[in-house]
């Protein structure tokens, strides 16, 4: 079970970040890119440019290291998907 601050991290991520669901598949649930590829009709290649993409969304948003940002009511360190 995820800590609630996780949750609630996870829940605005979802919301502001197009293809975040494509970061959780891989990186919070371990699904092997070739296999997400496959199911969602793109080359793996492909699909690792739109990750890269998510990625910075998810720094820009969360911030960079040792830094807090205060999203609504979260307060959340930087280095959470670090």
């Amino acid at each position: 079970m995820y800590h609630p601050d996780f949750a609630q991290l996870l829940e605005h991520l979802r919301h502001s970040i197009k293809d975040f669901a494509l970061f959780e598949a891989v990186y919070l649930t371990g699904l092997p890119l070739r296999d997400l590829a496959r199911m969602i009709g793109v080359t793996e290649r492909s699909l690792r440019r739109r990750l890269r993409s998510v990625r910075k969304a998810v720094s820009k948003s969360i911030g960079g290291p040792d830094e807090i940002e205060r999203h609504d009511n979260l307060i959340v360190a930087r280095d959470y998907f670090e």
